[in-house]
Order: C-alpha cells, then sequence, then structure tokens
C-alpha cells in the first residue's frame, strides 16, 4: 500500500517535471519569468528537504544492507551514478534535522533552503544547542524576512549574543578594540 502510493508520488512528480520543462520559457514576459524563477526557488528547497528526510530514513532502515553496501551513500551511487558525498551530505543534513523539528517543517515547506540549514547547522555545537533548541522560531522569520545576507548577519549576531567568547584566548580578547570618534554633524 504504502510502496504504491510512493510510487505514485514520484510518477506524479516525474510528469510533473515533464509537463515544466515543456514551457516555453521565451514566450513568458520578464515578470513572469521572474515569478517562475522564485517559484522554482522554492520548490527545489522543498524537493531537497524531501531528499534530506528520505536519505535520513533510508539510513535509519539500513537500506544499505540491501544491496550488500556499507553505507547508504554507497547504495544510492552504485544504483544511480550519483555522488556519494552529495549523498552522505544529504544523510547528514537529514539526520541533523531529525533533533530540529521546526527547522525540518519550515524546509519542507520551502521557507529554509538548503542553503539555511547548512549555515544553521555549522554554528550548532555544545554551547549553541540549547538556545537553538529554545529559539527557532526567531531564526527561521530571520530566514522568511531577511535576504540571505541579512540571514547570515542575524545568525552570527544570534551566536554572539547566545554564545559568549568564554573560550576565546586572552592574546585574543586583549588584542579587541573599540574606536569612537565624534564627527562634525554630531
Amino acid at each position: 500500500m504504502h510502496a504504491q502510493m510512493a510510487g505514485e508520488a514520484l510518477d506524479e512528480l516525474e510528469s510533473a517535471l515533464v509537463g515544466a520543462s515543456s514551457v516555453a520559457l521565451s514566450c513568458l514576459s520578464p515578470e513572469e519569468l521572474g515569478e517562475w524563477l522564485c517559484d522554482l526557488q522554492g520548490l527545489r528547497a522543498r524537493l531537497d528537504a524531501l531528499v534530506c528526510t528520505s536519505t535520513s530514513e533510508a539510513h535509519h532502515a539500513s537500506v544499505q544492507t540491501t544491496g550488500g553496501k556499507r553505507t547508504v551513500a554507497a547504495y544510492v551511487a552504485a544504483n544511480t551514478s550519483s555522488d556519494p558525498k552529495v549523498i552522505g551530505a544529504d544523510r547528514n543534513l537529514g539526520l541533523w534535522l531529525d533533533a530540529f523539528y521546526e527547522f525540518a517543517e519550515a524546509f519542507h515547506a520551502g521557507v529554509l533552503t538548503r542553503r539555511h540549514v547548512q549555515a544553521l547547522r555549522s554554528v550548532d555545537n555544545a554551547r549553541t544547542h540549547t538556545q537553538r533548541v529554545k529559539a527557532p522560531h526567531y531564526l527561521v522569520d530571520s530566514a522568511r524576512n531577511c535576504g540571505w545576507a541579512g540571514f547570515e548577519q542575524v545568525l552570527r549576531y544570534w551566536v554572539l549574543a547566545f554564545v559568549p567568547d568564554v573560550d576565546a584566548p586572552p592574546a585574543q580578547v586583549a588584542a579587541r578594540r573599540l574606536n569612537v570618534k565624534k564627527r562634525v554633524d554630531g
């Protein structure tokens, strides 16, 4: 039953991709083409989320054992000619998302892109983990309402605000400076 539903879902997705590929993009106005492109980015994020989640689930189910492989990445690479490093990265991102339901939900909704999730994961450590669990809505809202550069800035500020540099080397702390100058305009 579930295998049939999964197969039908992939068939529908394949059919939709074939239909989308047949659109004569050169016939679209610049406004329509811009809207098309932005919509595709949202769909890419949702598809990336599905791939990461599916790869994580395949890892949990030990799918690789059915093909005599050691890892899911090796199994998929052997059956699709995909790069095992990309498959491994998908699995790792999916496994990381298992601990962050709100981020996974936003990723599946297309609010977060793969790059947003990678940026969030890159700042995950023992000191930031508990704070991120407490403030996922703030970070998701920042991704939704800020451009990419703004999101990176919010993430840097968030890390600085919630994770003071208690482990910073004394030489680095001593080298910090702040210069304040009064200008002509006040």
